[in-house]
């Protein structure tokens, strides 16, 4: 899956996680009006508008689905952004908004990039946001948003040396905006895939590790440590700044994907018996909320392709090989598990470090052909990327059988 999709579809989730400002909610839900009119308070206007995500995105099963959910629904949300921004208690309800409208607007533009009237209500509410003289770290994630189309656009193909190192310029201004806490992986996954499309395209051999290469010296600069402090191990085991960097250069579609270790019963996991498989691949944890919330959806996933050559693989990271067993049997996990904690102590190169997996649940998926189609899915995302995968090896066999 392209970053297009990725990114419209993690965009088409932002109302359906949680609320407009939950801190802000009273213990007894609001009830929801029968209209976006009827709504009188901010509380009233978000549960309405859950209520309407929630029911458009029974719908979802296709990518084409995604899409027509953000034409049908994000312009209801841009009023109900709006009418919060008028009804906002707080700083930080009106952040909330103001960060809802935006990428309600962001996904509309990535749909219809040629929308004047999207494009013009962008400029007025950046202009809006830009006055109230707060925010920054929102309008950081606008630039980025912005950075993104503008690489969408480019044919790589035609992309001259002089453009990319234009591009590459601006994305080291981003690395270095006025953030204490902020350090945006989303654009380096932005940059440093377009790097391979550009290697891969032009022929360039070694032009990604150069785009690596710099990017490893920025996060060890001066400036860098000034903005985020000494990049050194830390003591929890999550990985320093440059570490990611280079987990994330590796999960990039169409690099091979690389696994050992030991299972949670102690034997040496063989990577070659996957060979010529769909593989998904979770790094996980037990005590992972999120992560066992997704087990439902990846066992039907599991139950519907294992006969046709697709498997999946729960690598348990930051977790006790005891606590992942257990984990096993309460959710009557069927397939491999792989215990870092036994890894670790075989001194394997633990894939968490090599893929630059700094949260969990982190999810992979992997062709037949052992490389990484994607990094970023999950949910009905995942299911459709699945299901896609064999539909079209479906097709492609059927056609065989016609042409012979």
């Amino acid at each position: 899956m392209s970053h297009f999709y990725w990114f419209v579809l993690s965009l088409s989730l932002f109302l359906t996680v949680s609320a407009f400002c939950a801190e802000n909610q009273n213990d007894q839900s609001p009830t929801i009006p029968a209209s976006l009119e009827d709504a009188k308070t901010a509380e009233e206007t978000e549960a309405y508008i859950e209520h309407v995500s929630s029911q458009l995105r029974k719908n979802i099963k296709t990518e084409d689905d995604e899409i027509q959910f953000i034409r049908e629904f994000f312009p209801i949300a841009i009023k109900a952004a709006d009418k919060i921004i008028a009804l906002a208690k707080d700083d930080k309800m009106l952040e909330t908004a103001y960060r809802n409208k935006l990428q309600a607007l962001n996904a509309s533009l990535l749909v219809t990039p040629e929308n004047e009237e999207s494009k013009n209500a962008l400029n007025v509410l950046i202009e809006e946001i830009t006055k109230t003289g707060k925010f920054s770290e929102l309008l950081l994630s606008e630039q980025i948003a912005i950075f993104f189309r503008k690489i969408h656009k480019l044919d790589t193909k035609t992309l001259s040396q002089e453009k990319f190192d234009l591009l590459k310029e601006e994305a080291k201004k981003l690395f270095l905006a006025e953030q204490k806490h902020y350090y945006p992986f989303k654009l380096l996954t932005i940059v440093l895939d377009f790097a391979k499309q550009i290697e891969t395209e032009q022929n360039k051999a070694g032009f990604l590790d150069t785009i690596l290469k710099e990017l490893v010296q920025f996060v060890q600069s001066e400036t860098a440590v000034k903005r985020y402090g000494e990049d050194k191990p830390r003591d929890d085991g999550r990985l320093t700044r440059v570490e990611k960097l280079q987990g994330y250069c590796r999960r990039m579609v169409g690099s091979p994907f690389e696994l050992q270790g030991k299972t949670t019963e102690g034997n040496d996991f063989s990577w070659d018996d996957y060979k010529g498989k769909v593989v998904l691949i979770e790094f996980t944890a037990s005590w992972c909320g999120p992560c066992r919330a997704e087990m439902p959806n990846l066992l039907e996933i599991y139950s519907k392709y294992r006969n046709k050559g697709f498997e999946i693989i729960s690598i348990g990271i930051w977790d006790s090989t005891e606590n992942l067993k257990k984990q096993k049997e309460e959710d009557k996990i069927p397939w491999t598990v792989i215990s870092e904690e036994l890894s670790l102590k075989e001194d394997n190169n633990l894939a968490g470090k090599r893929y630059g997996v700094d949260g969990v649940p982190t999810i992979f998926l992997v062709g037949t052909d052992g490389k990484i189609i994607s990094s970023e899915l999950r949910g009905t995302e995942l299911y459709s990327a699945v299901n896609k995968l064999f539909e079209d090896q479906s097709n492609k066999n059927t056609n065989n059988k016609i042409d012979n």
